[in-house]
């Protein structure tokens, strides 16, 4: 049998690790996109780095410069920035680890967002290192020029565990971004405060960060997003725990997120991914949370609509997968595809199977309106291959700056590197107001994935 070792992850698809961690960023409400920065499996989206007026993303190849003999990997980001014609061809900059040969797997996660409010986006990448038993945060800041390749900013803490998922939001409400890390073995989610200044360097062993939540259940802070689903325009956040099936609601105030929360049952299923976006159109954030191990792995996604008391404590919409096995909720995004004004909902089941062929993948898009989301399927597409896993990531963000969300997906699976172990394909395909919204050729191959 087959072993796969996967990626954890923007944004940002590993290239696909796109950024995709809790919720939008500094600024105004009104101000920030449909979807989030929520923690995707390694894309970072929807954020400009150099403020050239086009959203760039971030994909993290937490395979790269891998050794066989060894099972480690170093890892890398690419960085595309937008235009009006999309992503280019190759990498505008390629930032390395800071670290070699000790496993780093710098990308594993990877995030966008303004920490000190300068117009420029800033990454935050993950490098979760089990070997060394120490896991790290790096920032890099943004500019007119784009980012430095030499870290700005290092948080540490020695625990394999660390960071299980980052994610970004105005939790405070001053105007800057905070960063917001989990770690599943304390039970806790660690917040730093954004600012005029540069977010220090801060060791989590012994520095005191600007605020704790304590996640209670078996691996809390596996899955972080953030967004104000209360309208009072501080940012709330919620943490999930892989094998708990609650999502826990840290409110957001004028002093920080509260230590204490409030909690959504989705009943006995185990939550696989969330994300968060304002669907209707009302003014509160909407959370979504997938349970891709829902009856024997067909998949479930719950839809709970934000309102000035917070979030419905009840699905105000479900959507199901069609066949056992599928995966169908492995991953999700929110964005407005077809400049409608109601935020669409991407879904991935990465092991979609098609006949014979195993884990193809697919992905589906589910059309937003004023009531919600309809639970009419609009369009689906299919991974190329057998163990493709088309779907194990997607992102929606604005690459071309024409109004219209455009999608990237990561085929984590896809077997690019045929005489050797690595694998893994983001594609993109851009937005319309057409009956098929969604079209695109682009493609990049990246080291996201080992055989």
């Amino acid at each position: 049998m087959k072993f796969v070792k996967k990626l954890a992850i923007l944004l940002i698809i590993t290239l696909l690790v796109f950024s995709a961690c809790g919720g939008g960023g500094g600024g105004n409400k009104d101000d920030e996109p449909d979807d989030v920065n929520t923690n995707q499996k390694g894309i970072a989206d929807e954020k400009d780095i150099n403020g050239d007026g086009y959203a760039d993303i971030a994909i993290g190849a937490i395979y790269y410069n891998y050794n066989e003999s060894e099972n480690k990997s170093d890892g890398r980001v690419y960085i595309y920035y937008g235009s009006s014609t999309g992503p280019g061809n190759t990498p505008s900059v390629i930032i390395e680890s800071p670290v070699t040969g000790t496993d780093a797997c710098f990308g594993r996660y990877v995030i966008l967002d303004d920490f000190n409010n300068d117009g420029y986006d800033d990454i935050a990448v993950a490098a979760k290192n089990f070997y060394s038993n120490s896991g790290k945060v790096y920032i890099y800041y943004g500019s007119a020029s784009g980012p430095g390749t030499t870290p700005d900013t290092v948080i540490t803490q020695t625990s394999q565990y660390f960071p299980s998922s980052i994610c970004s939001g105005d939790f405070n409400n001053d105007g800057y971004a905070d960063l917001a890390m989990g770690n599943t073995n304390e039970r806790k989610v660690y917040i730093l405060n954004g600012g005029t200044a540069k977010i220090a360097d801060c060791n989590l062993d012994s520095d005191t960060p600007d605020a704790t939540c304590f996640v209670t259940g078996e691996n809390p802070g596996s899955f972080l997003t953030a967004g104000d689903f209360d309208g009072d325009n501080d940012y709330d956040l919620a943490a999930a725990d892989e094998n708990d099936p609650k999502v826990y609601i840290f409110q957001g105030s004028t002093s920080g997120v509260s230590e204490s929360a409030t909690s959504i049952n989705i009943g006995t299923n185990l939550i696989s991914s969330l994300t968060t976006g304002d669907i209707n159109n009302d003014g509160y954030d909407d959370l979504v949370a997938g349970s891709s191990s829902y009856s024997s792995s067909k998949g479930i996604v719950y839809v709970y609509h934000g309102s000035d008391s917070g979030l419905s404590g009840s699905a105000d919409t479900t959507l199901e997968g069609i066949n056992s096995g599928d995966r169908f909720g492995s991953s999700l995004s929110i964005g407005d595809i077809n400049k409608d004004g109601y935020a669409d909902l991407t879904v991935g089941a990465e092991e979609y199977k098609i006949g014979s062929d195993n884990g193809v993948g697919a992905v589906y898009l589910y059309k937003g309106s004023s009531s919600g989301i309809n639970s009419t399927e609009w369009m689906h597409f299919y991974g190329k291959t057998a163990s493709s896993y088309l779907g194990y990531a997607v992102t929606l963000c604005d690459v071309t700056g024409d109004g219209y969300q455009d999608l990237y997906v990561i085929a984590q699976g896809y077997d690019w590197d045929v005489a050797g172990p690595l694998q893994g394909r983001v594609y993109f395909f851009t937005g319309s107001s057409t009956s098929t919204p969604l079209s695109g050729s682009w493609y990049c191959n990246a080291e996201i994935q080992v055989d």
